[in-house]
């Protein structure tokens, strides 16, 4: 993965990605998302992978859910925006984490 003193990728990604301010009542919601949660259903299934694992690694997960890259990226960057999800950057890789918000979110919208 990361060569130590190398530059994450995901870190870099996530950092540098612009992204128009996220309010959790202006993402589109889909079929798939629990009915009235302001999610879509993708972005809810990785919401419940990462409460269903606890800590993740962002490669690990998008592997685990079949996202694509750029898909991974996306909804990792409206999930930290909507502040339901901080990237964590241990030994080189990146991981995804709950916050107290996500923790609230999903216990109410997941539950």
């Amino acid at each position: 993965m990361a060569q130590p003193d190398s530059v994450d990728p995901w870190s870099s990604f996530l950092s540098s990605a612009q992204s128009p301010p996220a309010t959790a009542g202006s993402y589109v919601q889909s079929a798939a998302a629990p009915e009235g949660a302001p999610l879509s259903g993708t972005a809810t299934e990785l919401l419940r992978a990462v409460v269903a694992s606890g800590p993740v690694t962002v490669d690990g997960l998008r592997e685990q859910l079949g996202f694509s890259t750029l898909q991974m990226a996306q909804e990792v960057i409206v999930l930290r925006d909507l502040g339901l999800l901080e990237v964590q950057t241990q030994d080189g890789e990146d991981s995804l984490r709950l916050t107290e918000s996500g923790t609230r979110f999903a216990a109410r919208w997941l539950g």
